[in-house]
């Protein structure tokens, strides 16, 4: 006689039988789509269904792919342009001051080129460019004014200044004569202009604007 008693295996326990129930459960789910795709009357259509499906999904994660691509590398063209336009105001820009700090330095090397050239003159024994300026001023004013002994000029450095008292009509000659002197870097006027009061010889100074 048959023993169909249900005997309890003591393996068939824990993380084991949940295995079991899980593997049970995929066949079973395979099993189910095995049918509804291979359905001899309905499966053709659902095999062509999940198809164009799946190619509908592809082309879209392909169009998706594409768009990112091309978002990506017109970032990437915006910053180029960004960094070349920045670098070429940052080249101009220091070239700018390139240019300007170089003339400065050239100006003050020629300043204290004629500075040392009037030292070394004056130590030997001979005349400063300060003196010969002022020879040539005080010649240009001896010809073209009526009293020369009414002007004082002192020249330092290459600036001149003149003081005293002069007709308006000689201060305006002589100043543009001594802005031409070779040597001359700035002419200071503080010259007054002498006005003649009616038939007396009184003169009184008036400044010159």
């Amino acid at each position: 006689m048959w023993n169909f008693e249900k005997r309890h295996d003591p393996t068939l326990t824990g993380s084991h039988s949940t295995d079991l129930s899980l593997a049970g459960l995929a066949c079973f789910a395979l099993g189910a789509a095995a049918m509804y795709y291979l359905d001899p009357r309905s499966g053709k259509e659902r095999r062509e269904s999940l198809h164009q499906c799946l190619n509908g999904a592809a082309d879209q994660t392909s169009a998706s792919l594409a768009d990112a691509s091309q978002a990506v590398r017109h970032r990437a063209t915006e910053a180029a342009e960004y960094v070349r336009d920045h670098a070429s105001s940052a080249a101009g820009y220091v070239r700018e001051h390139a240019n300007s700090v170089g003339g400065y330095m050239k100006d003050r090397a020629g300043d204290l080129a004629e500075s040392a050239k009037s030292v070394v003159s004056t130590r030997a024994g001979g005349k400063s460019e300060d003196d010969t300026i002022r020879e040539r001023v005080r010649e240009e004013l001896s010809n073209l004014v009526s009293n020369a002994s009414a002007v004082s000029i002192d020249v330092r450095e290459g600036v001149v200044t003149l003081t005293g008292s002069l007709p308006a009509g000689e201060i305006d000659a002589l100043l543009g004569v001594i802005n031409n002197i070779r040597g001359v870097r700035r002419l200071d006027n503080h010259l007054h202009t002498v006005e003649h009061s009616g038939s007396d010889n009184n003169t009184s100074p008036r400044a010159t604007t």
